[in-house]
């Protein structure tokens, strides 16, 4: 399976999806009939998972290829990975507590003004998604922008 750039897709890889917007993982690949036979599913597509740890493998959100272009689904690149370790390790500066977690996720996002801003959240999958977001903004985007096909 590939991404809408031509780019194959591979379990773990880091992505944009949510139009663009949040950072996740490639958590699964269903590319056979099989595949979708176990799973209960009716299109070919990915499992994204919302953790940007190294702790991922949930299955969070499921993607069908054929909304792969409209969701932004796209393999970060170089540059842009370097640059969401950056905010992620900022964050962290600002917020050690997120470190008490064992699992985060990262969302861009723009505020009223128009600027880049970030939201780092912990991941407690034994308590749910409830938890508190930590709101935190940084200057810039990546380079190519959320969800970019460079």
């Amino acid at each position: 399976m590939h991404y809408p750039d031509g780019r194959e897709i591979e379990l773990g890889d880091l992505v944009w999806w949510n139009e663009g917007s949040c950072v996740g993982r490639i958590a699964a690949i269903f590319e056979s009939a099989d595949e979708l036979s176990h799973w209960g599913l009716d299109e070919y597509g990915i499992f994204i998972c919302n953790d940007v740890t190294e702790n991922w493998g949930s299955c969070d959100i499921f993607y069908p290829r054929i909304a792969f272009e409209s969701e932004g689904i796209a393999k970060l690149t170089p540059p842009e990975i370097d640059y969401v370790w950056q905010v992620r390790d900022e964050l962290l500066k600002t917020h050690p507590e997120i470190l008490t977690y064992e699992s985060f996720g990262l969302r861009r996002f723009c505020d009223q003004n128009g600027d880049a801003r970030w939201k780092l959240f912990p991941i407690e999958r034994s308590q749910g998604n409830d938890l508190p977001n930590m709101d935190v903004g940084a200057p810039g985007g990546p380079p190519g922008g959320g969800g970019s096909t460079q």
